[in-house]
């Protein structure tokens, strides 16, 4: 998905979401940002503190992209995939703390593109499983 640019642009203040980060919760990049600028120096500082972990999850239903499943199902049916045709990918990153920029706007810069790749893999994934459905 080279090409999009930006795939959040301010606004006034507003803020246009691309088409194809709709799965993606923005809250999250605010609070990630707001643990990693204000308590950043803290959270440098801490000897256990090594690195922030990635994790993007992509589900599917049957044909139906990122329907999840029930709480219920989740914790009483063992095999989603098998039993339910539910399918699961995990992709995990990890990045050392000192990789991460120092600066309150380098850093906002750097999460805002690990948005943007976490959409575009998602979109990915989305259309290779559309493409090896059965």
């Amino acid at each position: 998905m080279a090409g999009h640019g930006n795939a959040l642009t301010h606004i006034r203040g507003a803020v246009i979401l691309a088409p194809w980060l709709i799965f993606l919760l923005l809250a999250d990049l605010a609070t990630i940002f707001a643990v990693l600028s204000s308590f950043g120096g803290h959270l440098r500082q801490a000897p256990h503190v090594k690195a922030v972990y990635d994790l993007t999850i992509a589900y599917q239903h049957g044909d139906e992209w990122h329907a999840e499943p029930t709480i219920w199902d989740t914790l009483s049916v063992p095999g989603l995939s098998d039993r339910l045709g539910y399918r699961f990918h995990v992709h995990v990153r990890r990045f050392p703390l000192e990789s991460l920029p120092e600066k309150d706007e380098d850093l906002a810069k750097w999460l805002e593109e690990r948005w943007v790749e976490k959409g575009e893999w998602l979109e990915e994934k989305r259309v290779e499983w559309a493409a090896t459905k059965a």
